[in-house]
């Protein structure tokens, strides 16, 4: 069993999710038909999908890219019908998976990386990894690896 130093608390889960508004969340999809990271990453990002894992098995969450793919543009949270408070649930995971020193951020920054082509610092301001306690120096280095990686020849290939 995790520690609670760790684990996501049912007080952590409780302050996040109202459940009484979550029962029905699971049915519309407005939110990831809303979402501009779903229509570019396709079956790689779900809002929908990723609050229902949250409420049904949260320890999984943790190790999952999905909670830090969110681009913080509100558009769920003013289009759901339960008035859920999408991006915010998504912060708290971030940060009890920063806490639990999940490597998924990296996973999910390979990916915003590889699919979207955004300048640099839009990737700060977009996906705040600051809010989570990350520091965006280090981010930044690290983008910086990913496109390096991204653009290197492989095997056989001649660079151009």
């Amino acid at each position: 069993m995790a520690s609670s130093a760790t684990a996501v608390s049912k007080e952590v889960l409780n302050r996040i999710l109202d459940t009484e508004k979550l029962k029905y969340c699971f049915e519309c999809g407005i939110c990831t038909a809303s979402c501009s990271m779903a229509e570019m990453l396709g079956a790689d990002y779900n809002p929908r999908n990723l609050l229902e894992r949250i409420a049904c098995e949260p320890e999984a969450v943790l190790d999952s890219d999905e909670v830090w793919l969110c681009a913080w543009c509100y558009a769920c949270q003013k289009r759901c019908p339960q008035a859920l408070k999408i991006p915010e649930i998504f912060l708290e995971m971030r940060k009890v998976a920063k806490e639990r020193g999940s490597k998924s951020f990296d996973k999910a920054l390979q990916k915003i990386v590889k699919n979207i082509p955004l300048p640099l610092v839009t990737t700060l301001v977009c996906f705040h990894p600051e809010r989570a306690g990350l520091e965006n120096e280090k981010v930044l280095k690290r983008i910086e690896e990913i496109r390096k990686e991204m653009h290197k020849p492989r095997k056989g290939e001649k660079s151009s």
